[in-house]
């Protein structure tokens, strides 16, 4: 992964960080994982940290 590739990936999951921060919502990880471009597993550890 090229260091560019890695800042981007980053900047995705700040945006979903965000978008965790600012919903009360139940988050679905499927959808989530599609409309940010990252692995499920990713989004799945941001939401588990995100409520611990």
């Amino acid at each position: 992964m090229t260091e560019k590739e890695k800042k981007a990936r980053q900047a995705r999951q700040q945006a979903l960080s965000a978008h965790l921060a600012a919903t009360d919502a139940t988050p679905d990880p499927e959808s989530l994982s599609r409309s940010y471009g990252l692995e499920i597993t990713e989004v799945r550890r941001l939401i588990k940290l995100r409520n611990s």
